[in-house]
């Protein structure tokens, strides 16, 4: 599944404090993706944590939410993609060419199997990780990349 795309250099030095790009669903008030950005605005390296409720956007257009991920992608220094199950691969490549990437999946492997798009773009995040511990060795091996552990019960 790898090819030769080079997202931004994680090596790079944010002077200051950094801008976070979150992705998720943020519908249900007590969801995990409420917890996270409100755990990353309390930090004192964050200055600004900027939400996108991707399948709210999945909904207004149709299955095309690159150009809000992008723009958001190209005004933070990192985003975290919370699930991004049906986000096309095109727009995690698109928007690794602005900021790092942080792919944090909460579901098990047969959800992400299915969706191919959401396998292949993973590839351009800087990071992955998995809830489903047992489930890792099968997304390396899928896409030769590393893939970490973080517990999930935020909810």
């Amino acid at each position: 599944m790898k090819d030769d795309f080079q997202p931004k250099n994680s090596n790079d030095n944010f002077p200051g404090r950094l801008t976070v790009g979150l992705v998720g669903v943020f519908e249900n008030p007590h969801s995990t993706s409420h917890m996270i950005a409100a755990s990353l605005a309390a930090h004192s390296r964050v200055e600004r944590v900027d939400t996108y409720d991707y399948r709210q956007g999945l909904k207004r257009s149709s299955g095309q939410v690159g150009p809000e991920m992008i723009r958001l992608a190209k005004k933070c220094h990192l985003l975290i993609i919370l699930k991004g199950n049906h986000i096309p691969a095109e727009v995690f490549r698109r928007c690794a060419r602005h900021c790092m990437m942080y792919l944090y999946w909460m579901d098990w492997w047969p959800n992400m199997v299915h969706d191919r798009d959401l396998l292949r773009g993973s590839q351009y995040c800087h990071w992955r990780s998995m809830t489903a511990f047992g489930d890792i060795p099968r997304w390396e091996k899928t896409i030769g990349l590393p893939v970490y552990h973080v517990v999930d019960g935020a909810d």
